[in-house]
C-alpha cells in the first residue's frame, strides 16, 4: 500500500487516531529490528545481477529459523485495519451531537399570500399627494356595508376621517369604496398614513388595512400606483371556528415584514371585553421577503366563549397599528 493511499485514509480520522497509526507503523514497519533478525535477513538472497535470473523473493512469515525473540514486522494493512476499527468503536461510544440549527429550513416552500380582505388600490405605499386627493380601495363588507377611513399625521394625530358606504355595483378592478380627503399640514411635507377598517356585527375591527404616503402642503401629485392587495399575515395555528381549551392559546404563522418588532395578540369576545393579550416573536429569513411569527395569549374564562383572534403588526415612523388580520374561534377552560 502505497503512502498516497495511507495518508488519504488518515484524513478520515481524529488525530489521535492517526498518532496512534504511525507509532504502530515507526515501531513496527521502519524500526530496525533486533540482531537476530537482522541476521537472518542478511541471509536471504539479494539483489539480482543484471543478466541473471530473477531472485525469489521470501517472505519474513515463511522463515522458519528466526530466532524466538526476533520481532517480526507487522502487515501495514493490519495496522490500519485495526485503528479504524478502534475508531467506530469510539465514535459508537460518544453520545450523537444535535445538528446546527438551520432557521431557513424551517420556512420550506414559498406560501401562497392571498387577496386582503381589504385592499387599497390607490394611492400606493409613499405617493406623493397633495389635498385635496382621492382614495379606493376594495372591501369584502361588514354587516353595515361600510368602511372607516382615517389620515394620520406622522405625530399620530388625526387628520382626516369619515365613514364611506361601500357600493355594491363596483367590483374588484375599479374597486367598491372611492372619497376624496382633505388635509392641512403646518409643516412643507411630512409623513403620514391612510387607514381602512371594517368591523363586524359586535363593533370589533374585522379586517384593517393601510398605506403610508408623503402628505405636501403645495405642489403636484407623484403617486405610485402599485396597490397594496395580499394579505401580510397568515394565520397557521389556531384554525378558524375551532375550539381551543385550556388557559393560553398558542399563535404562529407568517408574516410579511421587513421588521423583527413583535406582533401583537389580542383575544376580543363579543361584548368588545379583552379576553386575552399577548405578543409574537417575529423570525426573519436571507432567503424570503417573509418572516415565522410564534407568540401566547393568556386568558381565564369560566365557559367556552366565542372569541375574536386579532394579529396586529404595529407602526414603526408612525404611531398605531399597520394591518391587522383577524379570524374567530371558541376559547374554553
Amino acid at each position: 500500500m502505497g503512502m498516497q493511499n495511507l495518508l488519504s485514509i488518515f484524513q478520515k480520522f481524529s488525530s489521535r487516531t492517526c498518532l496512534l497509526v504511525l507509532i504502530i507503523y515507526s515501531v513496527s514497519g521502519c524500526a530496525p529490528v533486533d540482531a537476530g533478525l537482522s541476521a537472518t535477513q542478511a541471509e536471504l538472497p539479494g539483489p539480482t545481477e543484471p543478466g541473471s535470473p530473477t531472485a525469489e523473493l521470501i517472505p519474513v512469515e515463511e522463515i522458519t529459523n528466526l530466532p524466538t525473540h526476533a520481532q517480526t514486522a507487522t502487515p501495514m494493512l493490519q495496522v490500519v485495519e485495526t485503528s479504524i476499527q478502534a475508531a467506530q468503536e469510539a465514535e459508537e461510544q460518544q453520545p450523537p451531537t444535535a445538528p446546527e440549527p438551520n432557521l431557513d429550513s424551517l420556512f420550506g416552500e414559498d406560501p401562497t399570500f392571498e387577496q386582503a380582505d381589504l385592499l387599497v388600490k390607490q394611492p400606493g405605499q409613499y405617493s406623493q399627494i397633495v389635498s385635496p386627493f382621492r382614495v379606493i380601495a376594495y372591501v369584502v363588507p361588514g354587516p353595515d356595508n361600510r368602511v372607516q377611513v382615517r389620515l394620520l399625521g406622522e405625530d399620530g394625530r388625526t387628520l382626516a376621517e369619515k365613514t364611506v358606504k361601500v357600493m355594491e355595483y363596483l367590483g374588484l378592478e375599479n374597486g367598491n369604496m372611492i372619497t376624496d380627503l382633505e388635509f392641512e399640514i403646518s409643516s412643507l411635507a411630512e409623513l403620514g398614513r391612510i387607514e381602512f377598517s371594517v368591523t363586524d356585527e359586535f363593533g370589533r375591527v374585522k379586517a384593517y388595512n393601510s398605506v403610508d404616503v408623503i402628505l405636501l402642503s403645495n405642489g403636484v401629485h407623484n403617486r405610485n400606483y402599485a396597490p397594496e392587495v395580499l394579505e401580510r399575515v397568515i394565520i397557521q395555528y389556531p384554525l378558524e371556528n375551532y375550539m381551543i381549551e385550556g388557559n393560553s392559546l398558542l399563535v404562529s404563522g407568517l408574516v410579511r415584514t421587513s421588521s423583527s418588532q413583535p406582533l401583537i395578540l389580542t383575544l376580543t369576545d363579543e361584548t368588545g371585553r379583552l379576553i386575552g393579550e399577548g405578543s409574537a416573536s417575529v423570525v426573519l429569513s436571507d432567503q424570503q421577503d417573509f418572516g415565522l411569527f410564534i407568540g401566547e395569549i393568556p386568558y381565564q374564562v369560566d365557559a367556552p366563549v366565542w372569541v375574536r383572534l386579532s394579529v396586529l403588526i404595529p407602526g414603526t415612523r408612525i404611531p398605531g397599528v399597520e394591518f391587522i388580520k383577524t379570524m374567530e374561534l371558541v376559547i374554553s377552560p
